[in-house]
């Protein structure tokens, strides 16, 4: 958690931290592939609910997402959590 909190927070570990944003490009493509009717939430769930959850469960990455401008992965997040 401490690594979570320097890379996204206090932005001291610029490679975790740019890891850490292709992952969460990636699931920002898929919320909007969601969005744009591409693919089903139950498709969405059975491949990635798993990480998508951990992404929701981590104080820093929720942060990150909020201050970032990932609003349809948030969004898709709150679908899932549903």
């Amino acid at each position: 958690m401490k690594l979570f909190e320097e890379a996204l927070i206090n932005h001291k570990k610029e490679e975790l931290e740019e890891k850490c944003v292709d992952f969460f490009n990636f699931f920002e493509f898929i919320a909007v592939l969601w969005k744009l009717k591409q693919l089903q939430i139950k498709e969405i769930k059975y491949m990635f609910e798993y990480y998508i959850k951990m992404l929701d469960n981590n104080p820093y990455t929720r942060h990150y997402l909020e201050e970032n401008g990932f609003e349809n992965l948030l969004d898709l997040i709150g679908e899932i959590k549903k």
